[in-house]
């Protein structure tokens, strides 16, 4: 009696490479692979993920396109961050602009109320000095209401020469 020699099956896994195509391979293994739902498929062919004219998906090409998608989102993400990013850098910088320019107007003014009030002093020294034999001998009373009225007279008088350019 003859035996029959028995043939050899492929394994799963070669044959799976033997029938798979990665050019040609159909909607229900693409979303498969992709792991996403065939709505989101038909989506992305909407969108312009390439498809071959049989319906068949080309794996590389789709990921490529997959790919560069997701690349432009995360760039225009990116660039939306920038342009906040750069507002608030200008808006700072109008702020520091602000805080800057009161600082210097506070800065002047203060420089010239300070000469202001030296050439006053120097001013109410002076005349104190020209008008002291007026204060001689009064009590303290009489000494307080003519010295009260005395500075108010030469604040006025000192005011008004200012107001001239003196």
């Amino acid at each position: 009696m003859k035996r029959l020699k028995a043939k050899k099956k492929p394994t799963p896994g070669r044959q799976a490479e033997e029938r798979i195509s990665f050019d040609r391979v159909s909607i229900n293994n693409t979303v498969r692979c992709f792991g996403i739902t065939r709505k989101t498929l038909y989506e992305w062919v909407a969108k312009g993920c390439p498809q071959n004219k049989n319906k068949t998906f080309d794996l590389a090409a789709l990921f490529d396109w997959y790919v560069a998608r997701q690349k432009e989102k995360y760039e225009s993400e990116d660039s939306l961050k920038d342009q906040k990013t750069k507002a608030e850098i200008r808006l700072k910088e109008a702020q520091i602009t602000k805080i800057e320019q009161d600082y210097i107007e506070r800065r002047q003014h203060e420089t010239i109320l300070a000469s202001r009030l030296k050439t006053l002093s120097l001013f109410l020294e002076q005349t104190m000095l020209n008008n002291a034999h007026h204060f001689v001998g009064l009590s303290i009373d009489e000494s307080r209401t003519k010295l009260l009225d005395f500075v108010k007279r030469m604040m006025i008088a000192y005011v008004g020469s200012n107001e001239n350019g003196n």
